[in-house]
Parts: structure tokens; C-alpha cells; sequence
């Protein structure tokens, strides 16, 4: 009588013979069978998940690339701007392309086009460019702050740039408080506001961080005679 061969115990185990489960069942322990089932009862889903994780992979990587050619060419053309252009026709492209560029790239657009604006005496759009920048936080605010109320002054609009100057110190750091002063004091003096410019160099001076000690002093001394001439 011809011997029968030996079968896997497919009962004990739960695989069907007639399924890629009972053919993987030999391949691996009786313990891995039920994930083995679970895979193949849920294959479709998780094939579709794997799909949808590859498909967001796919995007994602296609989305950087797309992102850094972008930059690319907006730094190629904002570079063609500034070599290629001059006076108005700078200012104007610059004024166009900042409203469209990157936001990576848009900071330095404001720049260039704040400088170009200053170049041109056209402290107006100079002020503009330079508020745009002005609500970044740190350092680059700060500056921005102080050199859109240089601009504002210089346009004769003392009293807005008095404004902008006791926003930025309220929010600048420590360190940059006393560059702020110094730059309200000057917009405090043309705004007709002596005693605000007195304040800001008496601050200055009580940090007792400043090179200009000497000049400050004097500076103190003159708004004070200058106080007490008003009455």
C-alpha cells in the first residue's frame, strides 16, 4: 500500500489548502498564520494604502522640485532686474515682482527695492518697501523699523515715523533698544516733540551702553534749554 504523503495540518491551523495562505503557511511558524490572514483577507486595502503613501511620496518629491525651480528663477530674474534695469524702471519692476515672488525670496526683493526707492529720493515707496519687512521678528524687523522711519522723515512725515519708532522698540530685543532711541530722538526732534526726544536720550544714556555718551550728553543738555525756553 502506497505510503500517503504527509499534509500540514491545515484544520489545526486555519489555512485553507486552496489559498495563497495555505501555500505560505509551510513557509513559515503556526504563530505567524493569523497576520498572514489578516494581510491577505485585507490585501486590497493595504495595497491601496502603500499605493496612496507612494502617490504621496511622489507628490511631495515632485512639489520640492517644482518649489526649488521656482526659487531658481526668481532669484535668475530678480537678478535681471537689478543689472539690467535702472532709475524708475527698476523701481517699478521691483514693485511688481514683490508682489509676486516667493516668500523666501521676497524679503530680499523689499530690500532691493527699498534701496533702489532711496536712490530715487522716493522716500514714500521707500517707507512702503521698508513696512512691508517691518513686521518680521528679531533683528531684520528692527532694521527695517528704523530705516522706514528714516525714510518717513526724510519724506517730512515725522509724526508717522515717531509711530512706527516706539512700535519697534516696544518689540525689539535688549540689545537693539538703543539703535531705536537714538533713530526716535532724531523723529521725535523734527516731529516738535522735544520732550519725547529728551526721554529717548536720557534711555540711551541710563543704559550705559553707547559710544556716543559724550554727544548724548550735550544732546540732553540742548533739549533741555530748549524745554525750558518754551515755558
Amino acid at each position: 500500500m502506497a505510503e500517503t504523503p504527509l499534509r500540514p495540518n491545515l484544520q489545526h491551523t486555519n489555512l485553507p489548502s486552496n489559498t495563497l495562505l495555505g501555500s505560505l503557511q509551510g513557509e513559515v511558524g503556526t504563530e505567524a498564520a493569523p497576520m498572514l490572514q489578516f494581510v491577505l483577507d485585507h490585501v486590497r486595502i493595504i495595497a491601496g494604502a502603500v499605493g496612496l503613501f507612494v502617490l504621496v511620496v511622489v507628490i511631495a518629491g515632485g512639489w520640492r522640485m517644482y518649489t526649488r525651480n521656482t526659487l531658481e528663477s526668481a532669484q535668475t530674474e530678480l537678478g535681471r532686474i537689478v543689472v539690467t534695469m535702472q532709475g524708475k524702471d527698476r523701481l517699478d519692476a521691483l514693485t511688481v515682482f514683490a508682489d509676486n515672488s516667493p516668500s523666501s525670496l521676497k524679503n530680499a526683493v523689499r530690500l532691493e527695492e527699498a534701496a533702489t526707492a532711496m536712490e530715487l529720493g522716493d522716500y514714500q515707496r521707500a517707507a512702503a518697501a521698508y513696512a512691508a519687512l517691518s513686521g518680521d521678528d528679531g533683528g531684520a524687523g528692527v532694521v527695517a523699523g528704523i530705516s522706514q522711519a528714516g525714510a518717513l522723515v526724510a519724506s517730512g512725515k515725522a509724526a508717522e515715523a515717531l509711530a512706527v519708532l516706539e512700535k519697534t522698540e516696544t518689540a525689539a530685543p535688549e540689545a537693539a533698544r538703543n539703535l531705536v532711541r537714538m533713530q526716535l530722538a532724531v523723529a521725535a526732534e523734527a516731529a516738535g516733540q522735544p520732550a519725547r526726544a529728551l526721554a529717548a536720550c536720557e534711555a540711551v544714556l541710563a543704559s550705559g551702553n553707547t559710544a556716543e555718551s559724550d554727544y548724548l550728553r550735550f544732546k540732553v543738555q540742548d533739549l533741555k534749554a530748549r524745554i525750558a525756553a518754551k515755558g
